[in-house]
């Protein structure tokens, strides 16, 4: 920070508070809306802090040794109706890299101040800080922290810094920084335009949003942000040089789950005709892959986890009846998904958007070809039906709001599906009723395999809790899912541990914190190297590698990148559902 001469160690603490401030956040050479009597942040332009100004009080020259240009506008905050349309553009190009507030309180009731923070917004740039000085004599009485901090984060501000001096017989003063996150404003409008606003024709943009949102919980290792020379070559290779930072998914993975979440919907029916079957499609047209679904699912009496087995064991053979079926399934899918949602999804955003720009059509998503179904001339894996379906793209934004929304969005999807799937059947079968259908059975989280595995290995040398390390018996095994089965709905083997019955039941939907996974770290290897010596070490790998790693695993000493990526898995579980971390011991009552 340069030396700001004896009139800045003369200055009260708020004032050296509120330049400290200024400087740190505000760069040499930006362009600053001053607003209110900012008596001491205009002798800041000295300090080579560039303002725009705009106050009643004229500003300071600036010095002749080339201190930053200062402009007046003539407006008064906040503007009263007749300015507003007249100066509303004006704001918009003014795109100010920072707004600084100071001696407000005695113009801007509370009432006003919505309306400040409205043109604040207008004005800042997408990355825009906003610097507001409270005076504590009168905040109290008009304008608390609290109020003021509320109103900026609903205009997608987030809080930065907040700071208070008090001079000796005054009372503190709150220094406020706040920073706009205009790309999550924009990926929140792009999901609840998705929701509300685009056209309902189908079910199937509800279904990639829940497919979305479901991977973020639980495959979130296999989404890619693009590096630069891979966005570099996105941008050649789309012709879109405007198109925002992308994230990538295997669009296999984005089959698989859209697959499982009709799976359920059709189960009953595929086996019953005379089973309620809700309405997908308005105008009574069928699925687009509703044959190849129920072929499927009749193929294995409905049961997705034996399906899902064979995918991951590798016993897709090329040319059998469920391997066809299967193919024709993906392909149906993949159709469907790239000529509804990734073509017209985001349509009805208009402008301000995180849409790819000048797009036909498309205006959030892009699907790219892989190789082609052609290649599933094997025995079909995850990793070859990736190969096969190309790469799905979003904003990185519209991603990384889904860490945040995806454990609330994933239920939000299914009420609305429940709700137009019943606007579909005419009010045949009520939306409670379609949700029912939609949940998910008891038999996707069967446990049978690792218990199986766990008693015989109780049989023949012992087997220990992996929290406790107290010896099992048959009686007192429990099989527990390290990371509670109600938040990301793992079932994968490498997420299923043998326990103690009580310490299960005590751990029940918590997550064990980093220490405590620390703690049993060789206890959990020595358990993946259990299911990897067994029959279900083939499962077992493709699993990890598919929702755990994220990619391939190493061909040795995997096991500490695999407890890694776990203690990653169970820190993104906790951030995303605000819960408490399990720790076994004392406290939980061993």
């Amino acid at each position: 920070m340069p030396d700001l001469s004896p009139s800045f160690r003369e200055a009260s603490s708020r004032e050296r508070l509120f330049t400290q401030l200024l400087f740190k956040w505000i760069p040499a050479g930006a362009r600053a809306l001053l607003l209110g009597e900012a008596r001491f942040a205009v002798r800041m332009a000295k300090a080579q802090v560039a303002v725009t100004l705009t106050a009643d009080a004229e500003p300071e020259a600036p010095g002749n040794d080339g201190d930053a240009r200062m402009e007046r506008i003539p407006l008064h905050f906040p503007l009263d109706k007749a300015d507003r349309e007249a100066c509303g553009e004006m704001l918009r190009s003014a795109a100010c890299d920072a707004v600084v507030a100071d001696g407000l309180e005695g113009a801007v009731t509370p009432e006003k101040l919505h309306e400040l923070v409205r043109e604040i917004e207008l004005a800042l740039s997408p990355s825009g800080t906003a610097v507001v000085m409270l005076d504590g004599a009168s905040s109290t009485q008009t304008l608390s922290p609290e109020f003021v901090i509320a109103l900026f984060e609903r205009f997608g501000f987030a809080l930065a810094e907040r700071k208070s001096a008090g001079d000796p017989g005054s009372l503190v003063s709150a220094a406020l920084v706040f920073v706009r996150d205009a790309a999550r404003v924009r990926a929140r409008k792009s999901l609840q335009g998705l929701l509300e606003d685009d056209r309902k024709t189908t079910t199937y943009k509800l279904a990639l949003i829940k497919a979305l949102a479901e991977i973020n919980l639980a495959n979130a290792a296999r989404v890619r942000y693009l590096p630069p020379a891979d966005m570099t070559a996105y941008l050649v290779r789309t012709k879109i040089p405007d198109a925002p930072h992308q994230a990538a998914i295997p669009m296999g993975l984005i089959i698989e789950r859209v697959a499982a979440l009709y799976w359920q919907i059709y189960r009953a029916h595929a086996l019953n005709e005379s089973a309620p079957l809700p309405a997908q499609i308005g105008s009574g047209r069928r699925l687009e892959f509703e044959e190849p679904l129920m072929a499927l699912i009749r193929l294995y009496q409905g049961d997705w986890l034996s399906f899902r087995n064979d995918f991951y064991l590798g016993r897709l053979a090329a040319g059998s009846p469920r391997a066809l079926a299967f193919i024709a399934l993906a392909k149906a899918v993949r159709k469907a998904i790239d000529r509804g949602p990734v073509f017209y999804a985001g349509n009805s955003l208009g402008d301000d958007t995180s849409a790819i720009a000048g797009m036909a059509g498309n205006r959030l998503f892009r699907l790219e070809a892989g190789a082609g179904f052609r290649v599933l001339k094997e025995t079909i894996t995850p990793d070859l039906l990736d190969r096969a379906a190309g790469t799905f793209y979003l904003p990185s934004e519209l991603w990384r709001e889904l860490n945040v929304s995806a454990p609330w969005l994933t239920e939000a999807v299914t009420i609305r599906w429940a709700k137009q799937s019943s606007e579909f059947s005419r009010g045949v079968i009520t939306p409670g009723a379609v949700i029912d259908i939609m949940a998910l059975p008891e038999d996707v989280r069967d446990t049978s395999w690792s218990r199986g595995l766990f008693l015989e290995r109780i049989r023949t040398e012992g087997l220990a809790s992996i929290w406790s390390g107290a010896a099992l018996s048959a009686h007192t095994l429990a099989v527990d899912h390290m990371i509670p089965w109600s938040r990301t709905h793992t079932n994968d083997l490498w997420n299923l541990m043998p326990a103690e019955t009580k310490e299960n039941g005590r751990k029940s939907d918590l997550v064990p914190s980093a220490a405590c996974l620390d703690q049993a770290a060789d206890r959990i290897i020595r358990t993946w190297k259990l299911y990897e010596g067994s029959p279900m070490g083939t499962p077992f790998r493709a699993q990890a590698q598919s929702t755990l790693m994220g990619r391939t695993l190493p061909q040795k000493d995997r096991e500490a990148p695999m407890m890694d990526a776990l203690l990653r898995s169970a820190d993104e579980t906790v951030l995303q559902y605000a819960c408490r971390r399990w720790e076994p011991g004392p406290a939980a009552g061993f």
